[in-house]
């Protein structure tokens, strides 16, 4: 084994696109911390690592709890020495009309989609600061960029981390620490093959992979159903007007698993932009990048323009160009404009309070 390069610490890594992440670092030399709430599935992550000589350890921890959270920043500190790369990977989704969720759910929601990562961030990133390099990177959604009937709380929860992503570059990225977010869109992992109850709202199988159906909404569903051919399916199955997912409708899955089964990815992806019907593509964690919305999210904006390296919009308005954000401005940069310019204070006034250090 080499000794490692940098530490991380990747929350939600037993599984899914954290472990990929958690996997691609180590084969890069970093000593990772895998955590999450179950303990088997990490040490096989761990006994993954370890196989192919890279460096891992497992701390579990469940970030629904504050005490946890904390613990597992300074657990993270003992245990690896230090933190250099930050993964917030690790969230929670229920999918539903806004007058199903409750207090407790919203709670629940932001317990761990943006209470988690601020703690984490809150504890680690100074200590990067302080040494000069660090890396924070965020795991968002697409849907914390344009509003889905359905995913109110989700993509709200999703939105503020992203804003959190934004402040974090602002405030660290003076001292080498850049913050980034991801929105990846649809991924097949286990988390979301477990949504095996959803029917309107459900990943099926093409002929050459995967596609995420969207079609909880009412006039969504009924446009699916003309476009294929089938509009007896929407006159037995017509569902509520919002967030109807067909939980349970074991005959219709079995319907739509043969519709889905007669097309490429490509093809369905297309019809679904003829026929105005939400069908989005489906990655692993390892295709992510070929993915073509992916990829028009590309090139980054570099940190000589906004002091942290920065994905770009991911909305896309025709004939607009929506314009980059600017460098924050560093400390008492404008003090001299603002004085001028608001309190109508001379050249002689603003010498003065300079020379007796008012401007720090």
């Amino acid at each position: 084994m080499t000794t490692p390069i940098r530490r991380a610490l990747v929350t939600g890594a037993t599984s899914g696109i954290g472990r990929a992440i958690a996997e691609a670092l180590a084969a890069q030399g970093v000593h990772v911390l895998v955590t999450g709430r179950d303990g088997r599935r990490g040490e096989e992550v761990v006994a993954a690592i370890r196989s192919a000589r890279g460096h891992a350890d497992f701390v579990g921890a469940d970030l629904s709890s504050a005490d946890s959270v904390l613990s597992l920043a300074a657990q993270a500190n003992t245990r690896l020495g230090g933190v250099d790369i930050l993964i917030n990977n690790a969230g929670i989704y229920t999918f539903g009309p806004s007058t199903a969720e409750t207090a407790a759910s919203f709670d629940a929601m932001y317990d761990t989609n943006v209470k988690a990562p601020l703690l984490l961030t809150g504890k680690l990133a100074p200590a990067m600061a302080a040494r000069g390099w660090g890396r924070i990177v965020n795991l968002t959604t697409m849907v914390a960029y344009f509003g889905m009937a359905g995913a109110a709380l989700y993509g709200s929860s999703k939105a503020a981390l992203q804003l959190l992503t934004q402040a974090w570059a602002a405030e660290y990225g003076p001292s080498g620490v850049t913050a980034n977010a991801i929105a990846p869109g649809p991924v097949r992992t286990p988390g979301t093959a477990g949504m095996d109850t959803g029917v309107r709202y459900q990943f099926y199988a093409t002929t050459d992979g995967y596609i995420l159906f969207m079609a909880s909404e009412r006039e969504f569903w009924k446009n699916f159903c003309e476009g294929v051919g089938r509009p007896e399916l929407f006159e037995r199955w017509p569902g509520s007007q919002f967030g109807d997912h067909a939980r349970g409708n074991t005959e219709l899955r079995a319907i739509l698993r043969e519709i889905f089964g007669s097309k490429s990815s490509a093809e369905w992806l297309a019809f679904g932009l003829e026929h105005n019907t939400p069908i989005a593509p489906s990655n692993t964690p390892k295709t992510i990048r070929d993915d073509p919305q992916f990829q028009d999210r590309l090139p980054w904006i570099p940190a000589s323009k906004v002091g942290a390296e920065m994905l770009p919009c991911p909305i896309k308005f025709v004939g607009e160009t929506i314009p980059d954000p600017t460098m924050a401005p560093t400390v008492g940069e404008h003090t001299e404009q603002v004085l001028r310019d608001v309190l109508g204070w001379d050249d002689t006034r603003i010498a003065a309070a300079r020379d007796a250090g008012a401007f720090g």
